[in-house]
């Protein structure tokens, strides 16, 4: 026992608390948006949110993306809340050192690398589209904020990305897969 406990590294167990905390905070953010998502459907408030949308935004070419995004957004809460599940399962695989628990935190650093980047240029997408009227009333103005908020989230996402390249590398190192397959299911 001694000599399995003296093989951990601490960047497997660092790793894997990180995770672990980031998982309940995800937890945490997918059931707050579940229970908006059961009070906005309640009655006539889904009816009376589509009704302002069409008013508020009748002249936006983002008026349809708002509807559907409206609509289905229950399907994206639940992907999350999946995802935080699954990954907290896989943090505490890896803090027991377990070898399914390396390969599905691989496949979850991933897939959170493509959501990532696709996110990113959802929000280069949408803020074009929804900053086009403040840019035409202000335009030193609208253009400066909207390319600040876009350039921190572009660096902010990449610095993730980056990151997660590098957690994915560590993973399948030599060394960390020896320490995983050192381990007793």
């Amino acid at each position: 026992e001694d000599s399995v406990q003296a093989r951990k590294t601490p960047f497997i167990t660092i790793i894997a608390w990180v995770f672990i905390g980031l998982s309940a905070m995800i937890l945490m953010a997918a059931i707050f948006q579940i229970v908006t998502i059961v009070f906005l459907s309640v009655g006539d408030m889904h009816n009376l949110m589509v009704t302002e949308l069409k008013k508020t935004m009748k002249d936006s070419d983002m008026l349809g993306l708002a509807l559907l995004t409206l609509r289905y957004a229950w399907v994206m809460v639940a992907l999350v809340f999946l995802y935080a599940v699954t990954l907290l399962l896989t943090s505490i695989g890896l803090l027991k050192r377990r070898e399914w628990a390396r390969k599905t935190m691989i496949v979850l650093l991933v897939i959170a690398i493509f959501y990532e980047l696709s996110d990113l240029a959802w929000q280069f997408y949408v803020m074009n589209s929804a900053m086009a009227p403040l840019m035409k009333e202000m335009p030193g103005f609208g253009s400066g904020i909207m390319a600040i908020v876009l350039a921190i989230s572009a660096i902010m996402v990449l610095a993730f990305c980056a990151l997660f390249v590098w957690v994915i590398i560590k993973l399948l190192s030599e060394k960390v897969r020896q320490e995983f397959a050192t381990q007793s299911p």
